[in-house]
């Protein structure tokens, strides 16, 4: 089973897999893993793919980005550079205080740049599928993806 490490603002996937997969199945009326659900997930993750090769990983960087997470600095970037990041990248491990902040973001383009050109959409479903969170990332950059799962 695929393991996501997040903040810990999030809830572990493996406590809320059930809770998120019977909420649902209630409000769907059938479960993830099903085969029309999971071509629909399949063809979105198609679409988020290709939107994010189409956008331009910025050459230029700031000097002054001090942060402690991930998500503090994947934030701050969206907004300075005014572009969403993709979804593997938000998911990466806890920064600490093992690299340093211009580094850092230096490493988040280098990442998305592999995670927009390289991903499979395929295996990219199969991730959102096991993470009923996804939207929280992929809703802006594929809008429709709201009302899909």
């Amino acid at each position: 089973m695929l393991r996501r490490r997040s903040p810990l603002c999030y809830q572990h996937i493996l406590i809320e897999h059930f809770n998120a997969q019977t909420s649902l199945v209630k409000r769907l009326g059938k479960q993830i893993g099903r085969k029309s659900c999971r071509k629909v997930v399949v063809k979105m993750a198609r679409d988020y793919q290709e939107l994010m090769k189409q956008i331009p990983v910025p050459m230029t960087r700031r000097k002054d980005a001090i942060f402690v997470s991930w998500l503090a600095l994947a934030n701050s970037m969206k907004q300075f550079y005014g572009q969403p990041l993709h979804y593997l990248t938000h998911v990466l491990k806890p920064m600490g205080s093992i690299i340093h902040p211009r580094r850092a973001e230096s490493t988040i383009w280098d990442v998305e740049k592999v995670h927009r050109r390289c991903t499979s959409h395929t295996n990219l479903a199969n991730l959102w599928l096991s993470d009923p969170g996804y939207h929280a990332f992929v809703h802006e950059v594929v809008p429709s993806s709201k009302s899909v799962a």
